[in-house]
């Protein structure tokens, strides 16, 4: 009977024990989700970049075409979720003026063929259907002005650091708002002739995005980072089932090869990050974590 009565009680006191390591283990996890930063973010950005349409033809077509830099504008919002001192995931919407600047004469410009192969040739339809000069030098511009929603992965170094690392990637779906070309300073369109400048690119395409810079910790809640940001169609922008303006032929050329998009620069963030934060008064917890291991 002693026996038994020294066992009860010897498992009630291991009980006991357990139950407050236990209590002990919860409170230590608590206290380290806190400090890892975890939780909601909100965000703005601005974006300053290049972009460019890639197609090789274009590239390596000599004196009838060449590419021309220039800069653009863009911003957004996205929502993200971090959910350690090293990963997170974001959705966002971004608002991106993007495109491609060219300059040629007109006098290289090859007609072997009725379809597109380089795009000087569309620029010379465009100037002749908008009575713009078709003769000698130009300049043309296509801009898009593109929504695009990235889906994006988010790693950091340490987060609970003032300053860290940090980057991102994934896919982003792009959606075509609107196209416009300009020659020599004048809009071109296919006026009264069947078909919109839209109709001869994607109205949506899916592209691959990169981005590494640093973010500093201007508050427990307030962020300030810093990217290069570059993305990049996984295919072509071009509708290349597109028909001539009169419908009779193909608008580009089987040869033309793909048109890949792609845009390059800097994006500045402002987040404001919903902090799970630990309680001022932590007596309670190390009083039982300290009774703990006297026990």
């Amino acid at each position: 009977m002693q026996i038994a009565t020294l066992n009860k009680m010897a498992a009630r006191k291991t009980g006991s024990k357990l139950a407050k390591l236990f209590m002990a283990g919860i409170i230590t996890v608590t206290a380290g989700a806190a400090s890892a930063q975890n939780g909601l973010d909100f965000s703005l950005r601005g974006l300053v970049q290049t972009s460019s349409l890639i197609n090789s033809k274009d590239q390596g077509a000599g004196p009838e075409v060449d590419y021309k830099m220039g800069v653009t504008m863009g911003g957004g919002v996205s929502v993200g979720y971090t959910f350690s001192k090293h990963l997170g995931a974001e959705l966002g919407v971004l608002y991106s003026k993007q495109g491609q600047g060219y300059t040629g004469d007109f006098a290289e410009v090859s007609h072997n063929t009725l379809d597109v192969t380089i795009i000087s040739q569309e620029f010379e339809r465009l100037a002749v259907a908008n009575n713009i000069t078709s003769t000698g030098k130009y300049t043309a511009n296509i801009e898009f002005t593109n929504i695009k929603v990235p889906i994006l992965l988010r790693f950091t170094g340490d987060n609970t650091r003032k300053s860290f690392f940090s980057g991102f990637i994934g896919p982003q779906v792009n959606m075509m708002a609107q196209v416009k070309t300009t020659i020599n300073g004048k809009e071109a369109q296919y006026k009264n002739m069947g078909v919109k400048y839209e109709d001869i690119y994607k109205k949506t395409s899916v592209d691959a995005v990169l981005g590494l810079g640093v973010t500093f910790k201007l508050t427990e809640n307030f962020l300030l980072s810093g990217h290069f940001r570059l993305d990049c169609s996984a295919g072509d922008v071009e509708n290349k089932n597109a028909k001539d303006p009169n419908g009779r032929y193909n608008f580009y050329d089987k040869t033309r090869g793909t048109n890949y998009s792609a845009t390059g620069g800097a994006v500045i963030s402002i987040s404001y990050k919903l902090v799970k934060k630990a309680p001022k008064d932590d007596k309670t917890k190390t009083k039982v974590v300290e009774k703990t291991k006297k026990k």
